[in-house]
């Protein structure tokens, strides 16, 4: 710039960016040496590592997902090892490489539209008001319960997609048989677990509740029914009884159906537990989900 325009050694270096002192140390070389010019590399001359994941495998992986488009990046991952067999590369990589190159976006899930409503909203809002007046703490007095319902054919809530368009994933219209457990926990760690697996067995086996009513111990082929929960309870119980940080504590669950048995709540209460349950599409106040 100093000797094509005949700027200044000051200004140049303004203008660069550079030091003043070290735009005239190169200068002043320059003047003395002008065959021993240093040039820089630019952007277009670096070279470095090449990238580990090129056009093959952007191929590849389009049509995988294709195919599969819930897999999550670790089975993806496992699907490029198993095709590229020298193939070395980090999770991140993977992911970031799908996201610009591939051009595949995740799509999250969604929720019905009454969990938000302004009706379900106020509920909870109520539920926790109330429950706020009393001595009920999730960190000391409180059991969860839940259950969880498991079969071959559940998919992911997300799946992957070309950016634009919408997820669709493939769904078999067969029934399949159902895994359930069910299980308790507290504060503390888990309180008592149970898998439940389709059998048939004798549905005429009864169990008393404890004003002496009979309830079902029905095992039948159907998904999990208040029979079991009753029993699941009442095993959850005698766990907690021998322990006395559980004496007296709040058992929280859902509003299902088959948890609002009165055979239940009453063997509950005759026990000294006191039953809690949640307000619809509430998940987020249930801490074991």
């Amino acid at each position: 710039m100093c000797l094509q325009k005949g700027v200044k050694v000051a200004e140049a270096a303004r203008k660069l960016g550079i030091p003043t002192q070290t735009a005239q140390g190169w200068y002043d070389r320059d003047q003395k040496d002008p065959q021993n010019i240093i040039q820089r590399k630019t952007a277009k001359d670096l070279v470095g590592r090449p990238p580990s994941l090129g056009e093959e495998h952007r191929v590849f992986l389009v049509g995988y997902i294709d195919k599969k488009p819930s897999l999550t990046v670790d089975e993806i991952m496992d699907g490029l090892s198993a095709q590229f067999m020298d193939l070395s590369i980090s999770r991140t990589a993977v992911y970031s490489f799908m996201k610009e190159k591939c051009r595949i976006s995740l799509k999250a899930y969604f929720h019905s539209v009454e969990r938000n409503s302004s009706e379900n909203i106020k509920r909870r809002y109520e539920w926790i008001k109330r429950w706020m007046e009393t001595d009920i703490d999730y960190l000391s007095n409180c059991i969860f319960i839940d259950e969880a319902t498991f079969h071959i054919n559940m998919k992911r809530a997300v799946a992957w997609s070309k950016i634009g368009s919408r997820a669709e994933v493939v769904i078999t219209k067969s029934r399949a048989k159902s895994t359930t457990i069910l299980e308790a926990t507290s504060p503390y760690g888990a309180i008592n677990v149970k898998v439940r697996k389709p059998r048939a067995v004798n549905p005429n086996k009864k169990r008393k509740a404890g004003g002496g009513k009979a309830v079902i111990n029905t095992q039948s082929r159907s998904g999990t029914v208040t029979g079991h929960y009753f029993n699941f309870i009442c095993d959850t119980m005698d766990a907690l009884d021998k322990h006395e940080e559980f004496k007296d504590c709040y058992i929280v669950m859902d509003s299902a159906p088959i948890y609002k048995n009165a055979d239940i709540e009453k063997e509950m209460n005759r026990r000294a537990y006191s039953c809690v349950y949640l307000p619809l599409y509430s998940p987020e106040l249930n801490p074991i989900k």
